[in-house]
């Protein structure tokens, strides 16, 4: 609990900084040597990954306890496992520890990002869900700007192979902070906590999933794989904690924690939705 308190402290300390700053990323700060110079820990970010798969493995017992029900009810597909999942996700935000004025913050955040999954034009929706909005990557610097995409094609190309990728992230991370700016060094670490974490996951419990769409479920796509599925948990990450810091929205302590919880609910709702639509 101590050590949970310390890391809770340094978060909140950490997120005055990046809201007052974060509407500037620019040039001035990062011109700063002694404002580059100030250095973020990897192992400060592990949690995030961590609850990020509490909430996941949360979300595939819940799906599996309501999957009978459902078929009972002749409710059971997509778009009800989907409205489903919004609700899971939600709950499990509420279980964590915090105000209810952060967790508000993450749920709406969660409920943005639901909106993907709830139209009809989902191979459009699809295809589009790799990029984080222009409006907020050009809050960022180039070099920044240059890591996150770095991100994104890890979780994109064909490399397959557990260790590799996972060390790949490694040494983004390490980049971002020789050579980033605090705040931008946050937003690297706290995506690349989800993209390591998400990428054991998936590689593990792929087909449990699969398994939730193996019956009475039509349109299934059948060309998808683990690491897709984590490809959108980085994606909707990413995109929720540079919208609330971009925003401004919760500033203060209340606003740095909920960024904690805004990233992990937002790529659970995007990698559990996409998982269930696609496959």
């Amino acid at each position: 609990m101590y050590n949970f308190l310390i890391m809770k402290k340094f978060i909140f300390s950490l997120l005055s900084i990046v809201i007052i700053g974060i509407t500037i990323f620019s040039c001035n700060k990062t011109n700063d040597p002694e404002y580059i110079t100030e250095k973020l820990n990897v192992s400060d970010f592990e949690y995030i990954g961590k609850m990020h798969n509490e909430g996941l493995a949360y979300s595939l017992i819940e799906l599996q306890k309501n999957k009978s029900n459902l078929k009972s009810t002749g409710l059971y597909n997509k778009s009800s496992l989907i409205e489903l999942q919004k609700d899971i996700t939600i709950n499990f935000v509420n279980k964590q520890s915090g105000s209810s004025q952060l967790k508000e913050i993450a749920i709406a955040q969660v409920k943005r990002r639901m909106n993907d999954y709830s139209h009809s034009d989902q191979e459009l929706k699809s295809s589009r869900e790799n990029f984080v909005p222009d409006s907020l990557m050009s809050k960022l610097s180039i070099d920044a700007k240059n890591q996150l995409l770095k991100i994104f094609e890890i979780m994109d190309d064909s490399d397959m192979d557990l260790s590799s990728l996972k060390s790949r992230v490694s040494a983004i991370e390490q980049y971002a902070i020789e050579s980033l700016n605090v705040e931008e060094q946050f937003l690297i670490l706290s995506t690349s906590s989800v993209a390591k974490y998400t990428l054991d996951y998936w590689s593990v419990n792929y087909e449990e999933w699969l398994k939730l769409n193996n019956e009475g479920l039509k349109n299934t796509k059948g060309i998808f794989d683990w690491k897709a599925a984590g490809k959108a948990d980085v994606n909707g990450a990413a995109t929720s904690a540079l919208t609330l810091a971009v925003s401004g929205t919760g500033a203060g302590p209340a606003g740095w924690a909920g960024i904690e919880l805004t990233v992990v609910g937002s790529g659970l709702i995007s990698s559990a939705c996409r998982m269930i639509w696609n496959v």
